[in-house]
């Protein structure tokens, strides 16, 4: 949750290697936002926001693709993420 350097905004998870796919999930209401990472193994990760939770308005999305510096993909390939979907619902 933004700003991520503010105490309590920031959740770190280890995704499991070799994934064929991952499902990433946020619910946003009024009091709490909530995340969940899924695979077709089951959940990754889940994790709810509930202090500081921003008012809505003026959302933007950004997505990155961080690799854990110094040390890149440990088979020295390329990296690459397929977004296949993405959806925004209002409440």
């Amino acid at each position: 949750m933004q700003p991520y350097a503010q105490a309590g905004n920031l959740f770190r998870f280890e995704e499991p290697p070799n994934l064929p796919q991952t499902a990433h999930e946020f619910i946003w209401s009024m009091t709490q936002v909530s995340f969940d990472s899924m695979s077709p193994g089951g959940v990754i990760a889940q994790h709810t926001f509930s202090t500081g939770v921003p008012q809505p308005g003026g959302e933007t999305v950004h997505v990155n693709l961080w690799l854990n510096r110094p040390h890149g993909p440990s088979d020295g390939q390329e990296v690459e993420v397929v977004i296949r979907q993405f959806q925004f619902v209002p409440p």
